[in-house]
């Protein structure tokens, strides 16, 4: 089956944040990438594919993935007994990064993947920068702001963290020395 994959007027994918508007309410299948790696999407999915977009540009957990670079949206309008075999197909062979739900049958029916224009005029078009490290600098500035608010350091919660993660010990263990065999003192039996 050939499907007509929505792209921006300049060859790529929407950004998120406007593709909900750009999307007419249909019915079909729509990808979610990122910039860091748009071979891959973050996620599969079929419905009413405005409503879903509008869903995900407002869910913190997908916003969490725009550390990694801009999220991205492509979609085409699939024929409602088409969807599931579609769905199925792209989620094989794109092997997304969030798995919403188990493949629901064996039924896949093949068809054309979004390919990106990589056009001197696409090229041209302005990209979001990476902002990675700093955002993950931020992130670890807020994350130890709230953590010390708590009355925790970083240090006592990892401590913590870890004491409640390993298992009980009810045996002290011997103390080494580190000298060689020939050097410990002799046990007597």
């Amino acid at each position: 089956m050939e499907l007509h994959w929505s792209m921006a007027n300049y060859g790529r994918r929407f950004p998120l944040l406007s593709a909900a508007d750009a999307c007419p309410s249909i019915f079909g299948v729509y990808l979610l990438f990122h910039d860091g790696n748009p071979d891959r999407p973050i996620l599969v999915g079929s419905g009413n594919i405005r409503h879903h977009l509008q869903a995900l540009a407002n869910d913190p957990g997908v916003a969490a993935f725009s550390v990694a670079g801009m999220l991205r949206a492509t979609w085409a309008a699939v024929p409602g007994q088409y969807v599931e075999g579609v769905e199925n197909y792209l989620i094989e062979q794109l092997d997304p990064m969030i798995s919403q739900h188990p493949l629901r049958s064996d039924i896949c029916i093949p068809v054309n993947l979004p390919e990106e224009r990589t056009s001197p005029a696409a090229a041209s078009q302005p990209r979001r920068p990476s902002l990675k490290r700093s955002s993950l600098r931020g992130f670890a500035s807020v994350l130890r702001t709230f953590v010390e608010s708590c009355g925790f350091t970083f240090r006592k919660l990892v401590r913590q963290t870890f004491k409640s993660a390993s298992p009980p010990r009810h045996h002290q263990a011997r103390r080494r020395s580190n000298r060689p065999p020939s050097m410990s003192p002799l046990r007597q039996g």
